[in-house]
């Protein structure tokens, strides 16, 4: 009982800062983020303008991955988890339920994951949809699915 009530109480929170944060609202209509993930991803995110462009958000998050170079020989590794945990689980978890919403993404995913295996296909998924979640927040525009509505915000955008 005593964590069923605990359970009622945090949901109720979460309604309450999700009804009051604008930007929650506007990533709620991204495929993968309901209300506690988008609550989750604006508060972390903390303002958008702290960053100068998607990949700045992405390395926050610490969806970028690991680089090491010497010379003209380069070698790019895992994710370099030295970001913002929060938001790099947040991105992660919208994932699996992006891409069975998505049909653009599911696509991205299945053919990321043919070339590099499946954890490399979640992060590279993970990152696109903190990229786009980046320009909403910037343009202060809900996401479209249709790419002729907004090149923008849909996943194609390759800013």
């Amino acid at each position: 009982d005593q964590l069923s009530d605990h359970l009622k109480s945090s949901t109720k929170r979460v309604e309450q800062l999700f009804s009051e944060n604008q930007n929650a609202q506007l990533l709620e209509t991204m495929p993968g983020l309901g209300k506690f993930l988008a609550t989750l991803v604006s508060v972390e995110i903390d303002g958008i303008t702290r960053f100068k462009d998607a990949g700045k958000l992405c390395s926050y998050a610490g969806l970028t991955p690991r680089i090491h170079q010497s010379g003209n020989k380069r070698w790019t590794g895992r994710i370099d988890k030295q970001g913002n945990r929060w938001l790099r689980w947040a991105m992660i978890e919208a994932v699996s339920p992006a891409v069975t919403k998505d049909a653009e993404l599911r696509m991205l995913h299945q053919k990321m994951k043919r070339r590099k295996g499946t954890y490399a296909a979640r992060m590279n998924t993970a990152r696109r949809l903190l990229t786009v979640a980046y320009h909403i927040l910037k343009e202060q525009r809900p996401y479209y699915r249709n790419r002729n509505e907004s090149p923008s915000l849909c996943l194609d955008a390759r800013r």
